[in-house]
């Protein structure tokens, strides 16, 4: 019964509305899909990036397996997000952390540093290079 009902409205609204009507996103959706999407690929970077760490100190060099994945990612990232924004990813993916655990400032082309904690802090940051 439930179902005879949706379709019922789905008819009546298609003959309202007319058939064929093309349903599209604003922007502001769309924005906060790139966002998110932006986020969960550099949390997976992180995630990547500690993972190799813990198998460094167990004595396991996957360094030359982890470039050649790494290289892929750079090509994408640049090609998706430009090269600016790529490189700050990849610094602040791979670099950012001192040795004794520290996080090191992003300094931008103002030289003003920012510190950057979070890959939500960080896709923040990168939106002024829109």
């Amino acid at each position: 019964m439930l179902n005879y009902m949706r379709e019922k409205k789905i008819r009546n609204l298609a003959r309202i509305i007319g058939k064929g009507i093309n349903v599209k996103k604003n922007l502001e959706s769309l924005k906060n899909k790139e966002t998110k999407s932006l986020i969960e690929i550099i949390e997976f970077l992180c995630e990547l990036e500690a993972t190799v760490n813990n198998l460094n100190l167990l004595g396991i060099n996957v360094f030359p397996i982890e470039e050649k994945y790494l290289n892929v990612i750079r090509i994408l990232l640049k090609e998706i997000y430009g090269e600016v924004k790529c490189n700050v990813i990849i610094w602040w993916v791979f670099e950012s952390i001192s040795p004794e655990g520290d996080v090191l400032p992003l300094v931008d082309e103002k030289n003003e540093k920012h510190i950057i904690k979070t890959p939500r802090q960080l896709v923040k940051f990168l939106k002024r290079y829109d």
